[in-house]
């Protein structure tokens, strides 16, 4: 007859830790699955805040705003960027904090930025001089920067073809002169 031995020790010590590995797979999971939550409702509060600032930019006020700041220009005024920097200087601001994904600034917004960033940049470099403050606006040119960044990685295409030309300048100025500001 065959007599066994059971060291009863060994094996409460070897249930001990397969419990503590599993213990330590729930935890690893629980953490996983909450980083991928805090992900998914960062994503989605993002897109919800983006079209919160998509209706605002093309709601009345800011319609009225972009279409003084491309009158002054066209008048060869100061500008009255002021608004429409504004505006932008805030969608940078959460784009830098990471409140926006960039991407979908870029989606939304790129046309806009760059050529504003265009056309705007001697009333920038006059209020900061005047100011004697060089952080105005300064998450907007972040932003432009970022948005660009975006763009030549999706297009393929070198830096430099984003400069607006005269021909789609005039475009850009005729679309914002047309605005409804009701």
């Amino acid at each position: 007859m065959l007599l066994l031995f059971v060291d009863y020790n060994a094996v409460a010590a070897w249930s001990g830790l397969a419990a503590a590995v599993a213990a330590l797979l729930g935890v690893g999971v629980i953490v996983f699955t909450m980083m991928a939550e805090n992900r998914r409702a960062r994503f989605l509060l993002s897109a919800d805040l983006i079209f919160r600032l998509s209706e605002r930019f093309h709601g009345a006020d800011i319609r009225r705003a972009r279409r003084a700041a491309v009158q002054s220009v066209k008048e060869n005024g100061p500008g009255d960027f002021d608004d429409v920097l504004d505006f932008f200087e805030l969608v940078g601001m959460l784009t830098r904090r990471r409140a926006l994904d960039e991407e979908m600034v870029w989606a939304t917004f790129y046309y806009w930025i760059n050529n504003y960033w265009h056309i705007s940049q001697n009333h920038i470099s006059t209020v900061r001089r005047d100011n004697g403050d060089n952080t105005v606006w300064e998450d907007f040119s972040d932003l432009h920067g970022r948005v660009v960044t975006i763009d030549t990685r999706k297009r393929g295409l070198p830096a430099s073809v984003f400069e607006v030309s005269p021909e789609e300048l005039e475009k850009f100025f005729q679309e914002e002169l047309s605005l409804s500001v009701e």
